[in-house]
């Protein structure tokens, strides 16, 4: 029987044994670093410093060479890559040819381009680039070093640009197909390279092989110009983009509470569409969206996997086709929630398909630093544990909860916030986030495509440009460089109108600083104190990791704040509204004063504890006494206050 055609249905409990028995081998100590990182009170990530990031870097470029050079040295016969997965072929004869052929292609080129990996030179660290990157939350970063653009004029330097794009499109098809002339130095630049130093927690080994499997997934799904440039919205096919638009993989834009990118997985993703698609639409939200932002590349991806969902593209599967494998009854039981599992079984139940998994989770350029599955059956909870590996399975929870409701308390005590999660009480999937989601990173690599071809542009003529101009490249390169951010780290000081950026962590970090300091400005009289006082807090504010983003209305994304007076101006007025507030909730100052002296005036207040229905006793003609009649009381005392008048 064909590998495609085969299944794999795992006994739980049997896994749940493997699951024991891996925790039980690991220390106290360690068992209890893992639990800390899956409620995010803690990180296993190091303290990077500019040296420790320059010598692991130099270090890991040795052992891909090293690494590369062992592979290469192997002979062809010797050398099995893993079988891509496929849909079940009806001739099992044809398609074992087709996937011994299938092998020699791809061990064809996978020499022809780690040959070209290895011949090419990996990208030197200036002073500038020898420190940490900066904390910029799903910032795509440039893949050469900044070059100062050109000193023509900018309505020339624009035309240049459209119509380098202009051709860059003409040309894709060739662009993919034709790797004989890629330059392969975004592959060794340090970007790239950062990813799975991180991944491995600078285990130089271990990162240089997950480079490698990376790069082979790459090649195989993408193809070589995934080795050239980061992954486009656009690398995907109408299909994969109709599969994206489902909503059953988001990328939510709110972090947990300390800081990671979460992933959400919806029921059963990807039914109907091939292996390949799912895949590649992973690829490119995990392996590049997520794994371009700093924060969970040292601290690590959340991943939740729920099968609360009812947007599937197909609804095919009958509720009667029920079998029995293993003493465990499989197919699509009684009931919506079955069928959901039914559906997740005929995209996972392939041997092919389980160990692709388990070979995408090892070679992915970010590491998970928690999962939560949410699935009451134990079948399919037998698959989703073994396909996602040993490493995966250590950060694990298993929910048996049903309704959203409880999914949305349980994530909240791991930190998570679910005013985002994407699906409603009735099981319907939102997709409100995630089509602003998508305008926004189309938006956000058309400007990283203009960026590149500004640099390359630029790199032609920079041996043209006088020193005279170094004050315009400097100009143009910094608006090049402002990149949007449409997912704000947690050290973000979000300044936009309305209440939406009010709880944001950074903002109350900067409130706080602001309560402390803004009675300091009214002992201040002259410009230049208060001036002096503006820096103050704003250098107070960057002591504590704080950066001021700026909302885009047309954009509908953030934009770091890189020009000192709009930071200043926008600093005053955060200063002036919280003296504003502090005023308004002040209480009021003593009435009555009297050539300076204040009169303080005292008022007798009497306090009843009797109910209110008192008054009304004795008012219904019986004979009740009026003693206890409190509103004959209270018409008493007036009638004497009015008398002493």
């Amino acid at each position: 029987m064909n590998m495609n055609m085969k299944y794999l249905y795992t006994d739980p409990k049997s896994l749940d044994k493997l699951l024991a028995r891996e925790l039980n081998s690991l220390s106290f100590d360690d068992r209890e670093a893992l639990s800390e990182q899956l409620h995010g009170v803690r990180s296993l990530a190091p303290i990077e410093t500019a040296e420790m990031l320059n010598v692991a870097f130099h270090e890991l470029q040795l052992e891909i060479n090293k690494q590369i050079t062992t592979v290469l040295s192997q002979s062809q016969s010797q050398t099995q890559l893993p079988q891509l997965p496929q849909l079940p072929q009806s001739s099992t004869t044809s398609s074992s040819k087709n996937n011994s052929n299938n092998n020699n292609i791809r061990l064809q080129r996978r020499r022809e381009y780690l040959i070209r990996i290895l011949s090419t030179t990996p990208e030197s660290l200036p002073s500038s680039k020898a420190s940490p990157p900066p904390q910029s939350s799903m910032m795509i970063t440039t893949t050469t070093t900044t070059i100062c653009p050109s000193t023509t004029s900018s309505s020339s330097n624009n035309s240049n640009i459209n119509s380098s794009i202009n051709n860059k499109d003409n040309n894709k098809t060739k662009t993919k197909t034709n790797n004989s002339t890629c330059n392969y130095t975004y592959a060794r630049s340090f970007q790239f390279c950062i990813k799975f130093l991180r991944s491995e927690l600078f285990d130089i080994k271990k990162s240089a092989a997950r480079y490698l499997k990376w790069i082979d997934f790459l090649v195989d799904y993408f193809g070589g110009f995934a080795l050239t440039r980061p992954l486009y919205i656009t690398d995907l096919q109408k299909e994969e983009h109709k599969l994206l638009k489902q909503g059953q993989l988001q990328l939510l834009p709110s972090r947990d509470r300390s800081g990671r990118r979460v992933i959400v997985f919806l029921g059963a993703y990807g039914f109907g569409y091939t292996h390949m698609n799912r895949f590649k639409v992973c690829m490119y939200i995990i392996g590049q969206v997520a794994s371009d932002d700093e924060f969970t590349q040292k601290n690590g991806l959340v991943g939740i996997y729920s099968h609360n969902s009812t947007n599937s593209s197909s609804s095919s599967l009958s509720d009667d086709n029920n079998t029995v494998v293993g003493g465990v009854v499989v197919g699509g039981g009684n009931g919506g929630g079955n069928i959901e599992y039914g559906k997740l079984r005929k995209v996972v139940e392939y041997i092919s398909h389980q160990t692709e998994c388990i070979r995408f989770m090892d070679a992915i350029p970010l590491r998970y630093s928690a999962f939560h599955c949410f699935l009451g059956d134990d079948l399919t909870r037998g698959m989703i544990l073994n396909m996602i590996g040993k490493k995966t399975r250590l950060i694990t929870r298993i929910h048996t909860v049903c309704s959203i409701t409880e999914t949305e308390y349980l994530l909240r005590c791991f930190g998570i916030h679910t005013d985002n999660f994407p699906v409603t009480n009735t099981g319907s999937i939102k997709t409100k986030n995630l089509i602003k989601w998508i305008k926004q990173r189309t938006s956000l690599e058309n400007q990283q495509r203009n960026w590149d071809v500004l640099s390359s542009l630029s790199q032609n003529e920079s041996n043209q440009s006088s020193s005279s101009s170094a004050s315009n490249c400097n100009r143009n390169r910094n608006q090049m460089m402002n990149i949007g951010i449409e997912c704000p780290d947690l050290n973000s000081v979000l300044i936009r109108n309305g209440g939406a950026a009010q709880h944001h962590p950074g903002n109350v970090k900067f409130r706080s600083i602001l309560i402390r300091r803004e009675r300091d400005r009214e002992n201040l009289k002259t410009r230049p104190q208060k001036n002096q006082f503006l820096n103050s807090i704003i250098e107070e504010s960057w002591a504590n990791g704080l950066r001021f983003l700026l909302y885009i209305d047309k954009n509908d994304w953030y934009v770091e704040i890189t020009d000192y007076n709009i930071l200043r101006t926008k600093v005053f007025q955060a200063v002036r509204d919280q003296s504003v507030r502090r005023k308004r909730n002040e209480p009021p100052s003593p009435s009555g004063s009297e050539g300076g002296i204040v009169v303080h005036l005292h008022h007798k207040v009497v306090v009843s504890h009797d109910s209110s229905t008192n008054l009304f006793t004795g008012l219904d003609n019986n004979n009740v006494s009026c003693i206890g009649c409190g509103f004959l009381k209270f018409k008493r005392q007036k009638t004497m206050e009015h008398q002493q008048k």
